[in-house]
């Protein structure tokens, strides 16, 4: 093609020829360089893991804090917004967050990673397994939770969620959901025979027994007609700090 080309084409007509075949070769290779060192972990089927301990993948820190930053701007800040606003998610280091509540944007941080962390090792204990924190199934936050556990012939995947407010918005509850239905099918394809259920831990940070009955309620309706086994436990945060013996100083 290009030998007819410089043959019959004009000076002018050339030069769109001669730049695509300088510049495509450089597409290419940027593609590829970006495809390999960004999503290498979407090479590989879920065959390819050689046991169940590389298939599950801690998450690098860097994507834990987003998920962390994630997780307070959608449950934090929008419980004090009607469920029919559409607004787009601040920042969490803004100053709207600090007026919207009297700790720190630190001490929230604390407070969520605290819940998390006895909620845990609550459902540790009522479970008897042991569970591994910030783990996605393969690469890549699209199936991560904030912990996992290998029973031998199911894994249980745990997201924990915390509210200060009796106010349960439906959309992270939604999205640990969404994000579980890939992960299930990542399990069926690797091992059909081996099982998988979803519990979603809520860590309520008041005691009126009418506002957790609520809460309880609201998040049912949720997950009612969830694809996978999912289950549902709802925990006081000061009955957690207590049977646990933390401080209010975490």
């Amino acid at each position: 093609m290009l030998g007819i080309a410089a043959d019959k084409l004009q000076g002018g007509e050339k030069l769109p020829l001669i730049w695509f075949v300088v510049l495509f070769p450089l597409l290419v290779l940027a593609a590829f360089y970006r495809l390999v060192t960004k999503h290498h972990g979407k090479l590989y089927a879920p065959a390819d893991y050689k046991d169940d301990k590389s298939f599950l993948k801690t998450l690098p820190a860097e994507q834990q804090r987003a998920r962390l930053e994630e997780e307070i701007v959608s449950t934090e800040l929008y419980t004090a917004q009607p469920t029919h606003e559409a607004a787009a998610p601040p920042n969490i280091g803004d100053s709207s967050l600090q007026r919207e509540s009297s700790p720190s944007s630190n001490d929230i941080r604390s407070q969520y990673l605290l819940a998390e962390r006895l909620a845990v090792q609550k459902l540790e204990k009522e479970f008897r397994i042991s569970f591994q924190t910030q783990v996605s199934f393969g690469e890549g936050r699209a199936t991560a939770f904030d912990a996992v556990a290998d029973e031998g012939d199911r894994f249980t995947a745990v997201e924990v969620k915390y509210l200060r407010k009796p106010n349960a918005i439906p959309a992270p509850f939604r999205d640990a959901l969404y994000r579980a239905v890939p992960a299930y099918g990542l399990v069926a394809k690797r091992n059909e025979n081996k099982g998988f259920r979803l519990v979603i831990a809520v860590v309520a940070d008041f005691t009126d027994p009418e506002d957790i009955e609520r809460v309880t309620r609201q998040i049912s309706r949720v997950i009612a007609d969830a694809p996978i086994p999912t289950e549902l436990r709802v925990f006081k945060f000061e009955e957690l700090k207590n049977e646990f013996k933390v401080g209010s100083d975490g």
